[in-house]
């Protein structure tokens, strides 16, 4: 694996957290009227399932986002994922 690799790859992961962020927010007002948690202390108020779900939606978009986001940058550059 050579650097060019690694270094697109690690711009790919920043901007794929940067676009989860953005599923998580519109899939969050969408689905419970409410903004999303954003990790201050207006949140101090929130359900602990409220927080727990949020957590849970936001871990896995952002796994599902990176890891689709890895794989075609991957195959853009012609390498194999997770070599």
């Amino acid at each position: 694996m050579n650097l060019g690799y690694r270094l697109l790859s690690l711009a790919t992961g920043a901007v794929a957290g940067m676009v989860a962020r953005q599923v998580v927010t519109v899939i969050w007002e969408k689905g419970f009227g409410q903004t999303a948690p954003s990790g201050d202390e207006t949140d101090v108020d929130l359900p602990l399932a409220q927080i727990a779900t949020f957590a849970a939606v936001t871990a896995g978009v952002t796994a599902y986002v990176n890891e689709a986001m890895q794989r075609k940058t991957a195959q853009w550059y012609g390498e194999t994922p997770h070599q």
